[in-house]
């Protein structure tokens, strides 16, 4: 069921371009990356029941993949609060384990975008608790970047959110696929405000955030959004559903 192949969450065409660890140098100006958002049901980490992955390719949105996972693990009702996904839901959807296949092929040798270390560590602790092996990328985090390529962002402000309210992005939050597409966005608006290409980008997260070079953040429209390729990576809308909507579009079954 993850990816359905059909409506608004599958893997889009498009896919290719394949990097190495050792071909960031080749990305220093285009905009080819992988952006990640889980969800998880509780305050442990690896408790996973969300996935939402977007793909990015000289500034467009190329592709997207979503999936409810089952984390065979108890709901906590503060997590629920936030981004209404229930057991319930996900009685039916994959175990993690079930979907590794799948995300090494969308995330394995890629540059992979995620907003704060978290997804990073939750996936890590997921596959070292189930005992599968880690995901071979390039992790790029877009608050660092954030941080770093805006004025006034270095000790606080760079939530996800409060950075879309400042760019004019809309998009549905604490849904892993609309926070994947909103990670990407920061990071092609910073890569359109600074003129830092990717691999830049790369490089600098990791030194002292006043070596970034923090100008001012102008809101997309502002910037210039209105044409070329930013403007097609963050025009998609997104459509969000919950699980038992998509599973009745699994099964063909969409209502008329």
């Amino acid at each position: 069921m993850p990816g359905l192949r059909a409506g608004p969450v599958n893997w889009r065409a498009g896919d290719a371009g394949v990097m190495g660890s050792d071909s960031i140098g080749d990305f220093t100006g285009a905009g080819d990356f992988t952006a990640i958002d889980l969800e998880t049901a509780n305050p442990d980490a690896f408790s996973i029941c969300q996935i939402g992955v977007a793909r990015y390719r000289d500034g467009e949105l190329v592709g997207e993949w979503m999936s409810y996972i089952d984390p065979e693990v108890r709901f906590n009702r503060d997590n629920i609060a936030i981004h209404g996904i229930t057991g319930t839901a996900v009685r039916g959807w994959p175990t993690l384990g079930e979907v590794v296949g799948e995300l090494r092929g969308l995330l394995d040798s890629r540059i992979v975008v995620s907003h704060s270390g978290f997804d990073r560590v939750a996936l890590d602790l997921a596959f070292d608790r189930q005992g599968i092996r880690r995901l071979d990328c390039v992790w790029l985090d877009s608050a660092k970047v954030a941080q770093r390529a805006w004025a006034g962002f270095a000790k606080g402000g760079y939530g996800l959110e409060n950075l879309c309210r400042i760019l004019g992005y809309r998009y549905q939050r604490h849904d892993a696929l609309g926070d994947a597409k909103a990670a990407g966005v920061v990071v092609l608006a910073a890569m359109e405000q600074t003129g830092v290409g990717l691999g830049g980008w790369l490089r600098l997260a990791e030194l002292p955030v006043a070596e970034g070079p923090r100008v001012a953040i102008r809101p997309l429209a502002a910037a210039g959004v209105g044409r070329g390729p930013l403007r097609r990576g963050v025009r998609a809308a997104n459509r969000v559903l919950g699980p038992e909507a998509l599973r009745l579009l699994a099964r063909g079954d969409g209502g008329g």
